[in-house]
């Protein structure tokens, strides 16, 4: 006897993909907060912040603090929206996927395009594998994306 949840995530590749997706981010941000390399990583944008002429209210470890947690904010902030998005599409809810094509168009080309802007402000410090979950991220979103458009149009006939 299956488990109807499993049942219906068998049907719903897009949320499996998601899902499994946001679970290997959320893995590698709690690493980088454990080891320390997210406050570091903090530590340049402080630094490339001040090079550039923006003024410091803070310390430069407080602002790098301030950073951290916007970021984490952020994280949490766009990967509801994003669930919320892809959870509804699989639905077949139109509102969700129009909302979904521009969105996920963004965060396929902000997940691709992040080595090349981080390299610009960090010069040195993108690795091959920052390139690899960079691709991996596009990919992954352009999939829900394609896969998402194809039912829609496999149910429109």
């Amino acid at each position: 006897m299956q488990m109807p949840v499993l049942r219906s995530l068998r049907a719903k590749p897009t949320i499996v993909v998601f899902w499994g997706w946001m679970a290997v981010c959320l893995v590698l941000l709690v690493v980088s907060v454990v080891d320390g390399s997210l406050h570091e990583d903090m530590l340049r944008a402080v630094d490339y912040a001040v090079a550039e002429g923006t003024e410091l209210f803070e310390s430069r470890e407080a602002t790098a603090t301030s950073f951290i947690y916007v970021s984490l904010a952020y994280f949490v902030a766009v990967n509801i929206v994003a669930a919320l998005l892809v959870h509804r599409s699989a639905a077949g809810q139109k509102l969700a996927f129009v909302l979904l094509v521009p969105l996920a168009l963004w965060w396929a080309y902000e997940s691709a395009s992040a080595p090349i802007t981080l390299g610009r402000m960090y010069p040195g410090t993108i690795e091959v594998s920052d390139w690899i979950v960079a691709m991996l991220g596009g990919a992954v979103w352009l999939f829900i994306l394609g896969y998402t458009a194809r039912a829609r149009s496999k149910a429109a006939i």
